[in-house]
């Protein structure tokens, strides 16, 4: 019996712990013309000096890199800013959200939203709602 009420409680606690991580929707600048360099450690050639931000084809989506973080375009469609919106968002960098990530009890994505904000013309942004793939979600 005391057994059943040590797995309840601990059950209990969970679930009011999994209840009050709220998450929140941020912001990220994504400068691809950025000369702005990262140290990335990659399989079987060590560790190699790569370009912060990095955009590829990944079979029929798109990829963003900021260093070796991975984040896959959500939905093709994107929402055209001027430079004075973007001013009213909270920028966040990637070191945030890996603190954020660092700090989490449990193994979650702890946003609810993540966008990139990438430059497209002098004045104009693109927010690209994106999917974080990182070890809760990538199987290699």
């Amino acid at each position: 019996m005391r057994m059943f009420a040590f797995i309840v409680t601990f059950i209990m606690a969970y679930c009011n712990i999994s209840a009050q991580t709220e998450k929140e929707t941020v912001f990220v600048n994504f400068d691809i013309d950025s000369n702005e360099k990262c140290t990335i450690d990659v399989e079987g050639k060590g560790y190699l000096q790569v370009k912060k931000y990095r955009k590829t084809m990944l079979q029929d989506k798109v990829r963003y890199l900021i260093c070796d973080q991975k984040f896959d375009l959500m939905d093709k469609s994107c929402v055209v800013m001027d430079s004075t919106k973007i001013k009213t968002l909270h920028l966040s960098e990637l070191d945030y959200l890996l603190k954020k990530k660092h700090e989490g009890i449990l193994r979650q994505n702890p946003f609810n939203a993540i966008f990139l904000i990438e430059k497209i013309h002098e004045n104009k942004f693109a927010k690209h709602k994106v999917y974080w793939t990182d070890e809760w979600s990538e199987v290699d």
